[in-house]
């Protein structure tokens, strides 16, 4: 004869604990107070006590370890959308370094047209000034304007000169930047996402392996009570009842 625990019970304890470890903890209360209620061998009963308190312990450093997993996968999905903002900000910082690029060359194009229209009148005089007079006996000119005029062409060569060069050292400077700022960007970016798929891989796996101890502990557990409960019934069946008064 059974009295004082039901499977049914038991199932539903052990039924809580798989949808959730903290129950548990309730579920272990619940048994105490039955075992408490049991008039029964206190060896047997002090045994499942046992081994209740230390299902209770590692439980909750199951819960604890699981927590602690998340909590890092959280962290590391946190560090993963940190990668992708900074891959953002990189391709933004390439499209107005091109942007800029663009605009050098622009600059350069007008720097090097604009000296070239401004000097061409002034060199077409100069050679207009050089050219023989039509006359046979031409008055002579001024030294100093006439090697003025001379000079007109050299400074015009000069300025075509100096404006393409700064032309391509701005568009070097600025294809240098832009090239940089990408470089920095992928290699930061990498880096970041080889770390975070490493943390990741080795998160899960704990996961996991909490996740079987779980599972293989929740099978202990049944066994280990379904037995010291059949032992409780076996004691309980022999034991010698109570006179009743006629």
């Amino acid at each position: 004869m059974r009295t004082g625990y039901d499977m049914d019970e038991v199932d539903a304890f052990l039924d809580e604990v798989e949808s959730a470890l903290g129950g548990l903890i309730v579920e272990n209360d619940d048994l105490r107070a039955q075992l408490a209620q049991k008039p029964a061998a206190p060896v047997t009963s002090a045994d499942v006590e046992k081994k209740l308190a230390e299902a209770e312990k590692k439980a909750a450093e199951a819960e604890k370890k699981l927590s602690e997993a998340q909590a890092k996968l959280a962290e590391a999905d946190k560090k993963a959308s940190e990668a992708d903002k900074k891959l953002a900000e990189a391709a933004d910082k390439e499209k107005a370094a091109e942007t800029k690029l663009t605009e050098a060359r622009r600059m350069a194009t007008a720097n090097t047209v604009a000296p070239a229209q401004a000097a061409a009148p002034a060199a077409a005089a100069a050679a207009m000034a050089a050219a023989p007079p039509a006359t046979p006996a031409p008055a002579p000119a001024p030294a100093p304007a006439a090697a003025a005029d001379a000079d007109v062409p050299g400074r015009a060569f000069a300025m075509l000169e100096a404006a393409q060069r700064t032309a391509d050292e701005t568009v070097a400077s600025a294809k240098a930047e832009a090239d940089t700022i990408l470089v920095k960007a992928r290699e930061e970016a990498s880096k970041v996402t080889g770390q975070l798929d490493e943390q990741r891989a080795a998160l899960e796996t704990k996961v996991n392996d909490l996740r079987s101890f779980e599972r293989s502990y929740r099978t202990k557990l049944r066994d280990t009570i379904s037995g010291q409960l059949a032992e409780l019934d076996k004691v309980a069946s022999v034991e010698p009842k109570a006179p009743t008064s006629s």
